[in-house]
């Protein structure tokens, strides 16, 4: 029990017994066709409606202040993907479909290229159209709850790792 409270999350994992993990998925019931809106009527109860024309004055100071940290930023190198790759687990991949896995099998020549997006990404404070895309899953909790989790794609994530203390501040 103190392994489980003070070490990693396996060691809880494993504490938990296999008849205690939820079977039942949430929404099972309903057609295929409606979990999606069934889903999205559930968040929407449970959280309120998003306003479609909320103004964020600050946004212009949070692009200023952005654009300043950018160009003081040490550039992203080829060396550096190769090593923040070595110490990235295979997890899920995103919506492309892109995985660490296809990212560690590329050839250095290759990373050269990634190097090059994430540059232009800092440069212009703005990620590519098709990374605003994210697949959201949901996790059962309970049988009557579920945790919505969101997959980005895989060189978002790179660079989230990498730029982790920035993100972090």
């Amino acid at each position: 029990m103190h392994n489980m409270v003070q070490g990693s999350g396996k060691a809880a994992f494993a504490f938990i017994r296999a008849d205690e993990a939820v079977e039942a998925r949430f929404f099972q019931d309903l057609p295929v066709s409606e979990r999606p809106h069934a889903r999205r009527n559930y968040w929407k109860a449970r959280l309120g409606e998003a306003e479609a024309d909320c103004a964020w004055p600050s946004l212009g100071v949070l692009q200023d202040l952005a654009a300043k940290q950018a160009g003081d930023l040490k550039p992203i190198s080829t060396a550096q993907i190769v090593e923040t790759l070595k110490y990235t687990p295979n997890k899920k991949g995103g919506p492309d479909g892109c995985t660490f896995r296809m990212l560690k099998m590329l050839p250095t020549e290759a990373l050269s290229g990634l190097v090059y997006i994430l540059h232009q990404v800092e440069a212009r404070l703005r990620w590519p159209e098709q990374f605003l895309l994210v697949h959201v899953a949901c996790l059962p909790k309970n049988l009557d709850c579920e945790r919505p989790i969101c997959l980005t794609h895989v060189l978002y994530r790179l660079w989230c790792k990498m730029r982790k203390p920035l993100v972090d501040q």
